[in-house]
């Protein structure tokens, strides 16, 4: 029989434990069946999705764009600025180098933060590390900042003029003219069911 292979593609500021636990449990609903997860920003996934290189994505699918998607809403993942506790005076200091998620910049008014050093990175570790060895201000999801906030003396910064938070839409997108396979159907349904079972 034909190996079955499905290919989804995850935007790295929505990949929480809860789509990490989904993806182990595909392996044990499906084991023949060879997955493909590709971990990049939202609008590289429309576009793999345009150019049939993935079958399904999670992530921001309102990135500005011409492509048209199904789109199923999920839940929402409020992403913030940290810095490291020690870097003082942030709100007066434009010498501050950003970090960023490269595609990123999508959800943010970069206008505001264009005097800053900006720095775009494709790996949120590598960002985290950065921000936790004090060398820039991070935009980072809070999934990941709670689990690094207090071990690592990071801080949130709520009142600086430029730099605001941001809720990402995290949502299923796949094909406009193409059926919502079995395989969409389960991932939509697990992740359904663990965000309903998340604490409020």
């Amino acid at each position: 029989s034909e190996q079955i292979i499905f290919r989804v593609g995850i935007d790295p500021l929505v990949f929480n434990k809860e789509v990490k636990q989904t993806l182990l449990e595909f392996s044990e609903a499906f084991p023949n069946v060879d997955l493909l997860v590709v971990t990049k920003p939202s609008f590289v996934l429309g576009n793999y999705i345009n150019e049939g290189k993935i079958d399904l994505a999670l992530g921001n699918p309102y990135h500005k764009t011409g492509n048209d998607f199904n789109i199923d809403e999920l839940f929402y993942v409020n992403c913030w600025w940290v810095a490291h506790e020690a870097l003082t005076n942030i709100e007066s200091n434009t010498s501050q180098r950003i970090l960023l998620m490269d595609g990123s910049e999508e959800l943010l008014n970069l206008s505001n933060i264009a005097a800053y050093n900006l720095w775009r990175l494709d790996d949120l570790g590598t960002i985290l590390d950065l921000c936790k060895a004090q060398k820039g201000i991070a935009f980072l999801p809070e999934f990941l900042i709670e689990e690094n906030e207090k071990q690592n003396k990071l801080r949130r910064i709520n009142d600086h003029p430029d730099l605001f938070g941001k809720r990402v839409t995290a949502s299923l997108f796949w094909p406009t003219h193409s059926d919502f396979s079995h395989f969409n159907q389960w991932i939509k349904g697990e992740l359904r069911r663990s965000v309903d079972h998340q604490p409020k």
